[in-house]
């Protein structure tokens, strides 16, 4: 339970403080510290070479040639002058993501994003989303 607890941690600070749209070995100074690799200063930050971890997305899939252009989800973090975008907008298109995804199937939705069905609607309401008729099928 510790470690599991501390990988979360990590996988948590490294997602928040990620200076881009992929996490790389660099985004995990605390983990470089404990097997004494030193972490690389932040103006010297290299793509990973061939053979370290492989990167992943903020979405957790492998990174890939198209990663940077994944901003067309609305998932892209930051906005266009390199700030942190609203939650309240990621949110919102995460939303609309798993809507898409999951064919506006509330139940299956509301389980995926880790919420009740109560609070999607509501969410739903609040966004103005469910006025839009946005795919959202019946139950």
């Amino acid at each position: 339970p510790g470690n599991v607890r501390q990988l979360e941690n990590a996988m948590f600070r490294a997602i928040v403080l990620a200076d881009g749209a992929m996490l790389t070995p660099e985004e995990f100074p605390q983990i470089a510290a404990l097997v004494g690799l030193a972490p690389p200063a932040p103006e010297a930050r290299q793509p990973p070479a061939p053979g370290l971890a492989e990167a992943i997305t903020l979405d957790g899939a492998p990174a890939t040639a198209d990663s940077e252009s994944r901003g067309a989800s609305g998932l892209e973090p930051f906005d266009p002058g390199g700030d942190v975008r609203p939650l309240a907008e990621i949110e919102e298109a995460m939303i609309r993501l798993a809507l898409e995804r999951y064919e506006g199937r509330m139940t299956v939705v509301a389980r995926k994003l880790g919420i009740g069905r109560s609070t999607l609607y509501r969410k739903l309401k609040e966004l103005g989303i469910a006025d839009e008729g946005s795919g959202i099928a019946a139950e």
